[in-house]
């Protein structure tokens, strides 16, 4: 059974909590940024690989919906 939880874990390590996530962006050669609701940047994970960072983008966004 898996617990519902109000944060999302990054492959960083860093937590931050859903309610302040508004958006979740890959950036193409050069990793993922994660933006609070009014645009500022709340963490940045750089990632050349484009399809690692596609999958990090892709986890960030499932733990949000879910």
């Amino acid at each position: 059974m898996s617990t519902k939880t109000n944060f999302v874990k990054v492959s960083t390590g860093d937590v931050i909590a859903k309610a302040l996530i508004g958006a979740c962006s890959h950036y193409p050669d050069h990793g993922i940024m994660v933006l609070n609701i009014k645009g500022d940047k709340l963490l940045w994970i750089s990632e050349p690989s484009n399809e690692k960072a596609r999958v990090i983008r892709d986890e960030i966004n499932a733990q949000i919906m879910a």
